[in-house]
């Protein structure tokens, strides 16, 4: 059994007995709350950035953002988190819970955008065949049941999980998500995890790697989610 599907198991094993901050019978991940999660055992280290080299030129990162007041910010040129969101401005995406905002639109001023490839893998893309345009950065918020900002990886009609709407799980989509960065090159992510290994939620995942310069006839980035 792979370590993944052990915290998988694990994560339903805490689920049968207390519900996630997913908010039973809310249908919708948190259910409205914003507040620390139900189960803070993670919280002492909530905050904290890990990338790890995997090799090739793919980065693993995990991000411990169970506090579901702090956004924390992460910066692809270093592969660093860099704090709060609100004490610095060297960010790219930044994390609160199952969330994820980017640094443009109504996000941030650095005119950071994500364009979405369904259906392929990471190892599909490379810096030939990713997009240079139709990037998009979050938006105000729009007709939804909730005043959050219509995030680009996050919200919207199509979220970067699948929601179980028995086990309040999310698991992530064959998805993967070009950013355009602060410091103009384009980086590949996809979500792997959402749950540590104790099984607790809002401990997102993802693996990355450097795709290199927007080429200069890259399109510029629309608004919208």
């Amino acid at each position: 059994m792979t370590s993944r599907s052990l915290r998988f198991l694990l994560s339903l094993a805490l689920l049968a007995g207390c519900a996630d901050d997913l908010g039973a019978g809310s249908g919708t991940p948190d259910g409205g709350l914003t507040g620390p999660p139900m189960f803070d055992g993670g919280l002492v280290g909530a905050g904290t950035v890990t990338t790890t080299d995997l090799g090739d030129g793919l980065f693993e990162t995990v991000v411990d953002a169970q506090d579901g007041e702090r956004w924390i910010a992460f910066d692809f040129a270093t592969g660093e988190g860099t704090g709060d969101v609100g004490e610095t401005e060297e960010w790219d995406l930044a994390f609160r819970r199952f969330h994820a905002r980017t640094n443009g639109g109504v996000s941030g001023d650095a005119n950071v955008g994500v364009a979405v490839i369904d259906g392929v893998r990471l190892d599909d893309v490379d810096g030939a065949n990713a997009p240079t345009e139709g990037f998009l950065a979050d938006a105000p918020d729009g007709d939804d049941d909730n005043e959050d900002p219509d995030y680009v990886i996050s919200s919207g009609e199509s979220p970067w999980y699948d929601y179980n709407f028995m086990t309040h799980v999310l698991t992530p989509k064959e998805r993967v998500y070009i950013v355009r960065a602060r410091d103009g090159r384009r980086y590949a992510f996809v979500y792997v995890d959402y749950y540590n290994e104790m099984g607790e939620s809002g401990t997102p995942a993802f693996q990355w790697k450097d795709l290199g310069d927007v080429p200069s006839t890259g399109g510029g980035m629309e608004t919208g989610g």
